[in-house]
């Protein structure tokens, strides 16, 4: 049985944690992600703001098999709050997707660590941005030689009214 781990933390929380881990070292060369064919939209209504005419429709698809870890924002009370899941280890050389989609503004970067105590640029696995304008929902696929834990934040521009990524498995 897998036990999941869940924290509940304001983007507040989140930029300040971010803000107090520093630059200590060198960052290790980042891999360059591949983009994945972008996987189909539901054609369901949007729960949001109406987004850009090019913009997919908003689906949240919760934490299908092969899930790995999971980070969503929204607005409670107009206040931000971010969910952050680890679910299941990466397996070194197994390919891994992250995809994810916004709504309400314009991106929100996503960051891949591994789920260790260090400064922010030894954890570091990938980081990349995704348009909230994306016609369809935007994914990056990886493979790195890491076994373990990992943990994915998102920071989001101010206008982002919810927002959701993941890290599966490819497959």
């Amino acid at each position: 049985m897998h036990a999941t781990r869940s924290i509940v933390l304001s983007a507040a929380a989140v930029a300040a944690v971010l803000a107090a881990s520093g630059c200590g070292s060198a960052p290790e060369p980042e891999p360059e992600p591949s983009p994945s064919a972008p996987e189909s939209a539901s054609a369901s209504p949007s729960p949001s703001p109406t987004p850009s005419a090019s913009a997919a429709p908003y689906d949240d698809p919760g934490t299908p098999e092969g899930s790995i870890a999971r980070a969503e924002i929204a607005m409670v009370d107009g206040v931000p709050q971010m969910s952050i899941t680890a679910l299941a280890p990466v397996v070194a050389g197994q390919t891994f997707v992250v995809e994810g989609q916004c709504t309400g503004g314009e991106r929100m970067d996503f960051r891949v660590d591994r789920a260790i105590a260090g400064d922010a640029d030894e954890r570091l696995l990938v980081q990349g941005t995704i348009d909230c304008d994306a016609p369809a929902v935007e994914n990056f696929s990886y493979s790195l030689p890491y076994d373990g834990l990992v943990q994915l934040s998102l920071a989001a521009d101010e206008d982002v009214t919810m927002a959701w990524a993941l890290v599966r498995a490819e497959g």
